[in-house]
């Protein structure tokens, strides 16, 4: 035994050496997490300034043709919250998450938009429709959102990029955290199948090593009901869909809802239920994949794990075979865990997306019912939107507009002047 001795304690080590590695992936990838939920945070703010300026633009235009004060709310609203904004904006500048140097241009610019809006509005109260459109006429209040919008994308597309970048540092801290934990846990079973073997030919000191397998196993088994990571062990059936459970840690058995007793030698399709998120037709398991490539594989995203009592848990996982000394595949061991909060975050953003695409879907039928004729344009005057005023108005169609096709319904001798003021 004195002969193994410097081999266990080198496993021990090795063991404790990996622990420590995974600790340290696992609290770079929390880390990592944090910061890509302060960039999908920055990017809610840098959003929610282009739809509050929005909201601010909607009340003042109903006013402007109603003069009605009750008009005002969204406007009232948006000043208020605009404020709050970006104060949030600041604040993640001073984070590190924002270009510094684009803060105070943005607040600048969102300060003149509120302001050109006050000045409208004043002058409605004071002189009527046509000097309140006056003012609209002169274009500032467009050529400051037309700023606002290039520094808000430019901070968006720094953002983005940043977002990219956390995303892909977090996706390697937890691949690495997860190969390291399956090649620990691969040596470790392998290194038991040794010892086995090892101490079936010595029987003159086999008491002694079975007590020692029995401590390794005993720490095996901690090790694995102290990770936050589901573990699932099975066996090695000639057909990989026959595979059968023979180990369940605490995580694994929180998330399918089986006890590791109940679990224990029953099919794994039965105990690990897993579904395409969109078709919820059943996926083939990746125990079954990891047996016939006989090397470690994931899931394909998005996938769900149905537990026994109906719970859906959003899940990335991934499966190695374990082999013996002599190469052969003895079984299979899973390791996955639950993405709901990556899950929450991923929709909280695609909500915000589709809350902006639905805001500038009502800008634009609020556009089409002013009885004013409205449209936007390049700075070269290619014209690529007009409202429904327009069309009644020049009795055309979309297609006759289509570019430059405005100048087929101007005044043909004032049209080079026109054109040239374009330039």
């Amino acid at each position: 035994m004195r002969t193994f001795r410097p081999i266990f304690i080198s496993m021990a080590a090795v063991l404790t050496a990996s622990v420590g590695v995974m600790y340290l992936a696992g609290a770079r990838a929390i880390e990592l997490n944090k910061a890509v939920a302060q960039q999908l945070e920055t990017m809610s703010a840098l959003s929610d300034v282009l739809s509050t300026l929005k909201d601010a633009e909607t009340g003042q235009r109903g006013y402007l043709l109603t003069s009605e004060e009750e008009y005002l709310q969204p406007y009232n609203s948006a000043r208020a919250s605009l404020a709050q904004t970006m104060t949030r904006i600041d604040a993640f500048a001073g984070d590190g998450f924002v270009q510094p140097e684009d803060v105070p241009t943005l607040k600048r610019l969102a300060g003149e938009k509120i302001s050109e809006l006050e000045r409208t509005i004043e002058q409605r109260r004071r002189g009527g429709m046509e000097s309140a459109a006056a003012i609209v006429r002169q274009g500032s209040g467009k050529r400051i959102m037309d700023e606002i919008r290039a520094v808000d994308a430019r901070m968006m597309a720094a953002t983005r990029a940043s977002l990219r970048m956390y995303e892909e540092k977090a996706r390697t801290a937890n691949t690495l955290r997860s190969g390291i934990f399956v090649v620990a846990i691969i040596t470790n079973v392998l290194f038991l199948a040794w010892s086995y073997q090892r101490l079936t030919r010595e029987m003159a000191i086999r008491q002694r090593a079975l007590v020692e397998v029995a401590e390794q196993k005993s720490l095996l088994s901690i090790t694995l009901a102290s990770i936050g990571d589901a573990v699932i062990s099975t066996d090695a059936p000639t057909n990989p869909a026959d595979a059968r459970v023979t180990f369940m840690n605490p995580t694994a058995e929180r998330i399918t809802g089986w006890t590791s007793e109940k679990a224990q030698g029953r099919p794994l399709a039965e105990v690990f239920h897993i579904v395409n998120e969109s078709t919820r037709e059943r996926v083939e398991s990746p125990v079954a994949k990891a047996l016939r490539a006989g090397a470690i594989v994931g899931l394909a995203n998005p996938t769900v794990l149905l537990s026994r009592d109906g719970t859906e848990w959003p899940i990335d996982d991934s499966a190695a075979p374990i082999r013996d000394e002599r190469g052969k595949i003895i079984g299979v061991v899973m390791v996955f865990h639950e993405i709901s909060e990556r899950k929450r975050h991923e929709d909280t953003l695609e909500t915000a997306l589709n809350s902006l695409a639905e805001r500038e879907r009502r800008l634009r039928t609020m556009a089409d019912a002013i009885p004013l004729l409205a449209w936007t344009a390049a700075p070269d005057g290619f014209i690529n939107w007009y409202n429904r005023g327009w069309y009644d108005y020049t009795g055309t169609t979309p297609q006759d507009m289509e570019g430059w096709g405005w100048r087929s319904v101007h005044d043909q001798e004032m049209l080079p002047k026109v054109m040239e003021r374009w330039k």
